[in-house]
């Protein structure tokens, strides 16, 4: 709440601030002309300059009172019987002598020339580079965006800034001062992309940074922005854990690394250069990084298993997200970037009037895809045949379905639990502006969106987020302000997953609207068949309230010419409470049932302090730009769980004093991080580039005299098209050829905290007390001796550029990333009280693969504009080496060689014609098949094989169109993939479940059908006992999904004028719309369990005023 006031404060005092003005108010008497020509600076945004610093010396004194007056006509009334003349250029007023202009023509050669650079809107651009191309002088702009060189006539000027056109200006007169305004560049080399601790452009780029805009995000109807990358970056893969808005979501750069399961690899998430202090209490790499909701999903019972840390950013806020991967662009956040970085810039204010943008989404969620089971007459029919195979006849008690169930009721179960249609809204409202000196962002979002399920819940949430930065008038001092505050809630319903159940099967609730247990007979008559009553957790309940807030302050004092100190102050924090319940109204009334409930409260909180000196200037040929800094930082999560049994009452569960018996857990997850390191830049003539890294590192995580590790990189550009030898050997189609490449070491203290010393509490559940006393169990195994592992990253890239403007781009990236000195939970024999200790494992993991990058402007005109875009990775991961691997824990699941991926399994050879039954390969020909799960594969009377289920290859294509007015943007990944059959993978065909028809139109019928699937049984067979030790189970889909679909109308600019607006857009806009198997039948990736992962399609209203 205090942040809130604290948000509301500033936005408060941003939206008075004043915007730019073309009139002056001054009242004064007898003051100085510097002091009139102050107030012109500080109320219109114009620079004034002054050709000699005594061109005031013997100014007259002013005396005027005036108010609106135009800025033409108070100049000339403070300039009346004044020995001085002034002259405005753009967005400059040259103040000189008079006499200097008429004397002008006179000035001998060489001279002195001052230059001054700005941006479109008049905003200078600190350390821009000029080049006297003639005398071969180089130079970078001041703070002011000026420069002063010596030039004579018919000198060639050459001025560039990263993201903008390059100027070129021949010397043909003797003016003293050279006005030059940028052009934003549409060369696709030149656009920014931001690093750690700066920023560059693609063309001058050393590490591979994949960006993606707030333009290509924002057309996408996500409430968590990191799903709007899926697709757009070759090597990431982005998959929601589960169908809730507010879910957790995986996110693995480049693949595993890592043995340890437990530990959780996601990048480094940095947010306007502060990176985001949230870890994890509980969690894995299989569920990726719970975030605000630190409460052990498997003991609570959470729906959402979590709650993302990126669900609290709007995504309307956002400028761009890069995403870094290769040691040249992450070593610098040492252990923090081990796998990987993903920045995200949110947007600041600019300079101009002020801006008020409104924006309005409404829309729906459904289901994605449906499977046609069968109907009710088809499944009946189904299991009379598989009584009959079983030579069975069907009764009462064995078959409730065939008499004892409504067989002219068909239901289709999917519809049933998830066919509900969920509602989307989202508002948005920003407003910006301000001066060269002083400007604002303040935003407000709200969102909400209602589940698909039966039992809908809801998630929403409110953010509020400001951006304030002051410039001094003498552009030394620079002091950016960003703050953040969100508040979530979520409702959501566990949800029963069985899609499968008979189409017959009663309903879920009887006459009197309550839940229908008698008919489903669970726990009446023992003898008959039953499927147990899977709809109680309809009646249950979970809430979950968090709220987090942020604030980054960073400051930018220039020391000297060229020499900066930039500090950034962060700190971040969350607070969360959750409430689970299952009420007896849940639970089968036959058994007298209790309630229960959990109460958990999560909060977190981190901070982070960088001091950074930066050099930049020019050194012999080239520019050298040097950073050193330092790095402290601490994050902590706390989660307390209270679990009440034994409520006699459903009205008295919110209170902890109610339940008959109380248990408690308690998680607390705690790190303390410094770092020193240094950044060295050497750009010679924009075509050669080298960048250095360096950094030391010490982690709370590791014992004394383990705490440090030193890692840095080294990396290298080539502009081999800039050679004068290419521009003659090389067709004139290829237009851009670059070569680049890095190597370095980062570390990573992927372990839990403070495990090497010993640990105590009493127990869970406590031990009985002894003499009064409750006695306390140890933890961990202690090992003071574990450290630092290690991730050796080597990478090259060739860049291609096609045709005028690099119409056609292509990158082509091969990588291989090592990680040894591994940190596991090693296996130890129980006899020592401990089944693991955290240790260093001699294990080497490769991670290698290509990455294809194609992206086309294909049509270009006044009134269409077309491109394109196309990626694809190819990962695979081995198990390289591992000393004395036959005696170690891990030689049961892992082969030398192989992926970490694999999994020992039984080949299944499919179904014997003659039987019907399953069938397996007798891998030692010993006439039985045998598992033996404490041996490798294929040892003694072990049968199974290697299983490899790493992706063959994944990515995405889009197409931007645009024809006058009219937008059309389309997106698609796509996917090849071992994935696990939901459908087949633990069912026995003909049992009390439904399944779909395809399955049923293939299974074996009679001796000598070649089938796909076995024959229809009601009872277990030996062979199908197998089936889930099998690769049977699993099968190769290959998957085209359309991830995002945007069709938007631009107002034209009259009615927009008529409307009172700057500009206005209307969009239809959808995600996950469908997705096609192209081969298998189940899309790689989406949730198994629990809620599907639905479609949203929403219309959408942007307005600027």
């Amino acid at each position: 709440m205090r942040m809130a006031c604290f948000l509301m404060t500033v936005v408060c005092l941003q939206l008075a601030a004043k915007t730019l003005s073309q009139t002056v108010s001054f009242s004064g008497k007898n003051v100085s002309l510097k002091e009139a020509l102050t107030a012109v600076e500080k109320q219109t945004g114009y620079f004034i300059f002054y050709s000699d610093k005594n061109v005031l010396a013997e100014a007259k004194p002013v005396s005027l009172s005036v108010k609106d007056m135009p800025l033409k006509t108070f100049l000339d009334a403070v300039m009346k019987e004044q020995n001085i003349a002034y002259e405005i250029k753009n967005k400059t007023i040259v103040v000189r002598t008079e006499k200097r202009f008429v004397d002008e023509e006179r000035i001998l050669l060489p001279r002195s020339i001052m230059i001054r650079v700005t941006d479109q809107e008049g905003g200078p651009l600190f350390r821009a580079s000029v080049t006297n191309r003639t005398t071969k002088f180089a130079g970078l702009t001041n703070e002011m965006g000026s420069i002063n060189l010596s030039v004579n006539l018919g000198d060639i000027l050459v001025v560039s800034y990263i993201g903008f056109e390059t100027f070129t200006h021949t010397v043909k007169d003797t003016s003293h001062y050279l006005p030059v305004r940028l052009k934003l560049s549409r060369n696709q080399l030149d656009e920014i992309v931001y690093t750690a601790y700066g920023k560059t452009s693609k063309r001058l780029a050393t590490g591979d940074i994949v960006k993606v805009t707030g333009e290509e995000i924002q057309r996408q109807p996500v409430m968590n922005p990191i799903l709007a990358l899926s697709g757009k970056v070759p090597g990431l893969m982005v998959a929601q854990t589960t169908g809730y808005a507010s879910s957790p979501v995986k996110v693995l750069l480049r693949g595993q690394l890592n043995l340890n399961n437990s530990v959780n690899s996601e990048p480094l998430y940095v947010i306007d250069g502060a990176p985001l202090s949230v870890i994890n209490a509980s969690g894995s790499y299989l569920m990726g990084n719970q975030g605000y909701d630190q409460a052990d999903p498997l003991w609570t019972n959470t729906p959402t298993r979590g709650l993302s840390p990126l669900f609290s950013i709007n995504p309307m806020d956002i400028e761009s997200i890069e995403v870094l991967k290769d040691a040249d662009a992450i070593a610098i956040y040492g252990a923090q970037g081990a796998n990987g970085a993903i920045l995200i810039k949110t947007k600041s204010g600019k300079s101009g009037p002020l801006q008020v943008s409104l924006s309005v989404r409404g829309g729906f969620t459904r289901a994605m895809n449906r499977i046609d089971y069968l109907s009710t007459p088809e499944y009946l029919e189904m299991r009379r045949q598989a009584f009959k195979n079983d030579g069975v006849t069907p009764t009462p008690i064995t078959a409730p379905d065939l008499f004892l169930w409504d067989t002219t009721r068909n239901v289709d179960w999917q519809k049933e639990l998830f066919g509900k249609t969920g509602a989307r809204t989202d508002y948005d409202i920003s407003m910006s502006g301000g001066n060269q000196q002083f400007n604002f962002r303040a935003s407000a979002g709200y969102g909400r969106v209602t589940d698909i399920s039966t039992v809908s819940g809801a998630t929403q949430r409110l953010m509020l987020n400001t951006s304030t930065s002051y410039n001094s008038q003498n552009k030394k001092l620079t002091i950016s302000l960003i703050a953040g505050w969100s508040n979530s809630n979520a409702n959501p319903r566990t949800i029963p997953a069985d899609i499968m159940l008979p189409p017959n099967a009663p309903p879920v609730y009887n006459e009197a609207g309550k839940l229908n247990w008698s008919g489903w007979l669970d726990g009446q008559d023992p003898r008959f068949t039953k499927i147990p009553f899977p709809f109680g957790s309809l009646e249950t309940s979970y809430e979950s309230r968090s709220s987090s807030s942020n604030i980054n302050l960073s400051i930018r004092y220039n020391i000297l010419k060229g020499l900066n100190l930039n500090t950034l102050l962060s700190y971040n924090e969350f607070h969360g409470q959750a409430n689970n319940q299952m009420p007896m109204s849940s639970q089968n009334p036959l058994n007298a049932p209790k309630g229960s409930a959990g109460f958990t409260f999560s909060e977190g909180r981190g901070s982070t302090i960088e001091p950074v000196l930066n050099y930049v200037n020019h050194l012999g040929p080239g520019t050298i730009d040097v950073k050193m800094g330092g790095s402290i930082k601490y994050a902590m999560a706390i989660s307390n769980a209270t679990y009440g049994t034994g409520y006699t009452n459903d009205d008295l569960l919110n209170l902890m004093s109610a339940a008959a018996s109380l248990r408690g857990d308690n998680k607390r997850a705690e790190q303390k991080f410094a770092g020193i390191f240094g950044i060295l830049n050497y750009t010679i003539a924009n075509k050669y580039v080298i960048n250095l890294n360096a950094r030391r590192d010490g982690s709370s995580r590791f014992g004394p005299g383990k705490r440090y590790g030193n890692f840095g990189s080294v990396g290298a550009a080539w502009i081999v098209s800039d050679e004068q030898w290419f521009k003659s050997a090389i067709p004139a189609s290829v237009s851009f050829v670059k070569l680049r490449g890095s190597y370095g070491v980062v570390g990573s203290d992927g372990v839990g905290d403070y495990q090497y010393i010993s640990q105590w509490n009493p127990g869970t559940p406590a031990l009985y007390s002894y003499g009064g006393i409750t006695p306390l169990k140890n933890l961990y195994a202690m090992n003071p001796l574990f450290q630092w592992q290690e991730a050796k990253k080597l990478s090259a890239t060739l860049e291609l550029g096609f045709f005028k403007d690099q119409q056609l781009n292509l990158n082509i990236t091969y990588y291989r990333d090592r990680m040894d000195n591994q940190l596991v939970q090693f296996p130890i024999p129980w006899i020592t009280g401990f089944d693991k200790v955290t240790a260093n494992s001699p294990a080497l993991v490769q991670n290698a693969g290509w990455e294809v990058q194609l992206n086309a402007r294909l049509l270009n005109t006044s009134t269409i504009n077309w491109s394109g875009s196309f990626n694809v990775s190819l990962n695979r991961n081995k198990l390289v080496a591992y000393p004395n691997f036959e005696s170690s824990p891990y030689r049961a699941l892992y082969q030398i060689g192989r992926p970490l991926t694999i999994m020992p399994l039984l080949h299944y050879t499919g179904v014997d014609p003659l039987t019907g039954d399953m069938s397996y390969q007798d891998r030692n020909h010993d006439g039985a098949i045998n598992v033996d799960r404490a041996l490798p594969p294929g040892s003694m009377f072990d049968d199974r094989y290697w299983l490899d289920l790493t992706p063959e290859y994944y990515g995405g294509f889009s197409s931007d169109l645009r024809y006058k007015s009219w937008s059309l943007n389309v997106l698609f990944t796509y996917n090849k993939a071992m994935v696990r059959n939901p459908v087949w993978s633990f069912l026995t065909l003909g049992r009390l479940n439904n399944m779909p028809v395809s399955v049923y139109e293939q299974v074996w019928k009679k001796p000598g059908d070649i089938a796909a699937y076995p024959r229809l049984m009601t009872m277990s067979s030996p062979s199908g006992a197998l089936f889930s030790e099998s690769d049977g189970q699993y099968v190769k889909a290959f998957y085209v999904s359309c991830q995002n679909l945007s069709l938007q109308y631009t107002l034209n600019e009259q009615l927009v004028k008529k409307l009172r607006m700057k500009a206005c857009r209307v969009s239809i806009q959808t995600q996950e719309l469908f997705s096609i198997a192209l081969s298998g039948q189940y899309r790689p990736g989406a949730p198994m369990f629990g809620l599907p992962i639905p479609k949203t399609i929403t219309a959408n209203l942007n307005v600027n005023f």
